[in-house]
């Protein structure tokens, strides 16, 4: 017989038995998008929004489906770079008038600004559209 996996997951007062998988990893997977559909759920949601937002409103769903994912330590520094960098630059705007030049323009801006330290290097490609 071959090795199965699962796993489980308590929401609200009843726990949540995952399909059985024959890899560990899409077990884990299936988990972590467990975790990110309670998150949603924390705050009111089904699902992720399909609704047109803008770039504050689906900065904090994300921050909240980090949150269920990653330590504080981690996605406290991200939260705080949102509010600091981004956010004002482009936080009215809604997600799909964004465009990869804003992002190549943001970045610039964050670097004037001293945000990126030296020898800190991003892709071009990583604001490519």
């Amino acid at each position: 017989m071959k090795k199965t996996f699962r796993r489980f997951i308590r929401i609200g007062n009843k726990i949540e038995a995952s399909p059985k998988f024959r890899r560990k990893s899409d077990a884990d997977e299936w988990y972590e998008g467990m975790l990110k559909k309670k998150a949603f759920e924390k705050q009111g949601l089904e699902h992720a929004p399909q609704k047109e937002i803008s770039v504050i409103e689906w900065s904090r769903i994300w921050m909240v489906a980090r949150e269920a994912s990653y330590p504080k330590s981690t996605t406290s520094p991200d939260d705080q770079r949102l509010r600091d960098y981004v956010l004002p630059k482009i936080g009215d705007r809604t997600l799909s008038s964004i465009t990869s030049s804003d992002i190549r323009f943001l970045l610039e801006d964050i670097s004037k600004e001293g945000f990126l330290k030296e020898g800190f290097k991003i892709s071009p490609s990583t604001a490519r559209g």
